[in-house]
C-alpha cells in the first residue's frame, strides 16, 4: 500500500503539467542553461557514455520537457524489454485500464434432463493470460479450470458424449514473434502464443538422482498428460543434466547424469501446442467434477476449417471466466518483464481495435505505430515486430521511448501505467537494483541488448524522464549496467 500510495502521490503533485489536448515531444525546446541541465550533470554522464558512445542512446529530460543530456537520442537499437513500454502503454490508450476478456465454454446442445450433451463441448479461449495459478492462494495452477468445471456441473452437465474441442481461433497469426532466435524456442521466454493458454505455456521438468547406476526420476508439474518424457538420465558421476524440447514435439529429452544424494535439478520448458495442453488441463478439472468426456481432445486454431456445428452462433455457452482487467495484466507483464502477457496483449490490442484483415500481431503492431505517429514518438528507421522485444529485430530510440514515457505521466491511464513499472528496491526486475532512490523504471535485458526507461525522482524533489539503450552485438552488455545505474544515481543527488 505505501508503494502504491507513493505514485499516487508523484502522479498528483508531477505530472498533471501540460494543457488539455497530446503534446509533441519532438517541438519541446532544448535549454543548455536551465539550472538542472547544467554542464557538471552533463559532463559526468559524458564521461560515463564516452567510452563506447556508438554503442548507446540516451536522452534524460526533466519532467517538464527539457533536454539534461541526450547522445544518440535518435540512434535506433535492439530495445529489449523495453519494447513492452510501447505495448502496454498502447493498449492502455486504445483500451482502457479496466478492459477485460472471457473464457466460455460452449456446448454444441444443450444437456438433456440426464446431464447429457449428445455431440462436443469447446474451451474457447479468449487470450486471457491468467489461466494459472498466479491468482490462487494456494498456487494451484487448475484453479481456474476449476471454477469453470464446477460452473459446468452447476448447469446439471454430467457427460459428453463427443470431444472437448480446444478452441483457439479468436486470435491469429504464428505462435512465435517474428526475429526469435530459435534457442530462445524450449524456454519459459520464449514460450508459444496462444488465444488458449494454461500455466503461462510451461511445464516443470524435475529431475532427482535415485539409486546408484539405475535412471534418475523424472516427474513434470503439472502432470495433466501432455508433456511426455523421454528419460536416459542416470543416477552416479558428475552433475551433468540436459534437457531438451524439439520445436515442435511434445516429448521431452532429459539426459546425463545425477550423483547420489544430489538435491535435483527444475528446469521450466515451454510446452508445444498450448490449447491441447489447456484442454488436457481442463479435462482433468472436469474428471474430478464428475463430468466425463467420452471422445478425445481436438484443437481448433484460426486458419482451421471451422466445422459448422462449432460455429459460435450455434453454441450454448454453459460457463465462463472473467480476466483481470488490463491494468492489472499490464502491472504483470511489465513488473515481471513476462513476454507472453505482452504478446498476448499485442494480439488482442490488434484484434479489438488494429485493421481487419491482417493477423492479430500484425495488427497490434500497427495500433502501436499509429499511437506513436499521434505523440509525435514515431521516427523514420524504427521497426516494430514483437510485443515483448524478444525479437532481435526490433530497432527503437531512446527518442522513441522518451515520447511514450511521458505521455504516459500524463495520460489519462497514467496511474494504471505507472503502477505497472517496476520500483526500485522493491519489486519486480527492479527488486535488486538501486534501492534507496525513487525510481520507476522498465529493464530490458538481452545478450546483444540492455535497457531502462523511466521516472527518476531527486533528493530536491526534481523528477527525470531518462531513456538508455545499450547495444553490443558481441553479447558484451553486463557493463551497461553500472553505467546505467551511476547515471540514475547522480541524477537522484541533484539538486
Amino acid at each position: 500500500m505505501l508503494a502504491r500510495s507513493v505514485i499516487s502521490v508523484m502522479v498528483a503533485v508531477a505530472f498533471v503539467v501540460v494543457a488539455a489536448g497530446r503534446p509533441d515531444w519532438r517541438s519541446v525546446s532544448r535549454q543548455p542553461g536551465d539550472a538542472v541541465s547544467g554542464l557538471p550533470i552533463r559532463m559526468q554522464i559524458e564521461s560515463m557514455i564516452a567510452p563506447e558512445s556508438d554503442r548507446w542512446s540516451v536522452l534524460v529530460r526533466s519532467i517538464e520537457g527539457n533536454v539534461v543530456y541526450e547522445h544518440n537520442p535518435d540512434l535506433h537499437l535492439q530495445p529489449a524489454s523495453n519494447m513492452k513500454v510501447l505495448t502496454t502503454a498502447a493498449a492502455l490508450d486504445a483500451l482502457g485500464p479496466g478492459w477485460t476478456t472471457r473464457t466460455s465454454v460452449y456446448a454444441t446442445a444443450e444437456p438433456a434432463e440426464d446431464g447429457t450433451v449428445d455431440g462436443s463441448i469447446v474451451l474457447y479461449g479468449r487470450g486471457d493470460p491468467n489461466l494459472s495459478g498466479r491468482l490462487s492462494e494456494t498456487g494451484d495452477v487448475l484453479e481456474p479450470f476449476r471454477q469453470l468445471a464446477a460452473s459446468v456441473r452447476a448447469r446439471g452437465l454430467v457427460r459428453v458424449t463427443g470431444d472437448l474441442v480446444a478452441d483457439a481461433s479468436y486470435l491469429s497469426g504464428p505462435p512465435h514473434g517474428s526475429g526469435w532466435a530459435w534457442q530462445d524456442l524450449q524456454w519459459h521466454f520464449g514460450t508459444e502464443v496462444s488465444a488458449l493458454s494454461f500455466n503461462d505455456n510451461l511445464a516443470s521438468i524435475n529431475v532427482l538422482p535415485a539409486e546408484a547406476g539405475s535412471s534418475c526420476l523424472v516427474t513434470v508439474t503439472p502432470d495433466v498428460g501432455h508433456v511426455r518424457i523421454q528419460n536416459t538420465a542416470t543416477t552416479g558421476g558428475s552433475a551433468r543434466i540436459s534437457v531438451h524440447r524439439g520445436v515442435d514435439s511434445s516429448v521431452v529429452e532429459v539426459a546425463g547424469s545425477l550423483p547420489v544424494g544430489h538435491p535435483g535439478v527444475t528446469v521450466e520448458i515451454a510446452v508445444h501446442n498450448p490449447p491441447a495442453y489447456a484442454a488436457e488441463a481442463f479435462r482433468q478439472a472436469l474428471a474430478e467434477a464428475g463430468v466425463t468426456i467420452e471422445g478425445g481432445i481436438r484443437v481448433l486454431n484460426a486458419y482451421d476449417e471451422r466445422p459448422g456445428e462449432l460455429e459460435l452462433a450455434r453454441l450454448h455457452e454453459v460457463a465462463s471466466l472473467e480476466s483481470r482487467p488490463l491494468a492489472d495484466l499490464v502491472r504483470t507483464t511489465n513488473k515481471l518483464s513476462q513476454n507472453l502477457h505482452a504478446e498476448l496483449i499485442l494480439r488482442i490490442m490488434g484484434r479489438e481495435a488494429g485493421p481487419a484483415g491482417v493477423p492479430c500481431d500484425e495488427a497490434g503492431l500497427s495500433v502501436v505505430r499509429g499511437f506513436l505517429e499521434r505523440i509525435g514518438g514515431a521516427s523514420e528507421g524504427m521497426v516494430l515486430r514483437d510485443g515483448s522485444g524478444l525479437s532481435r529485430l526490433d530497432r527503437v530510440s531512446a527518442s522513441n521511448l522518451d515520447a511514450v514515457m511521458r505521455t504516459m505521466t500524463i495520460h489519462e491511464s497514467r496511474a494504471a501505467f505507472i503502477d505497472s513499472l517496476p520500483i526500485a528496491g522493491v519489486d519486480g526486475t527492479m527488486k535488486h537494483r538501486l534501492g534507496g532512490i525513487a525510481v520507476w523504471a522498465k529493464t530490458g535485458s538481452l545478450a546483444t541488448a540492455k535497457s531502462i526507461s523511466g521516472v527518476v525522482t531527486a533528493q530536491s524533489g526534481r523528477r527525470f524522464v531518462v531513456t538508455m539503450i545499450y547495444n553490443d552485438p558481441g553479447g558484451r552488455t553486463w557493463s551497461a549496467i553500472p553505467t546505467m545505474d551511476r547515471v540514475i544515481q547522480l541524477l537522484a543527488r541533484s539538486g
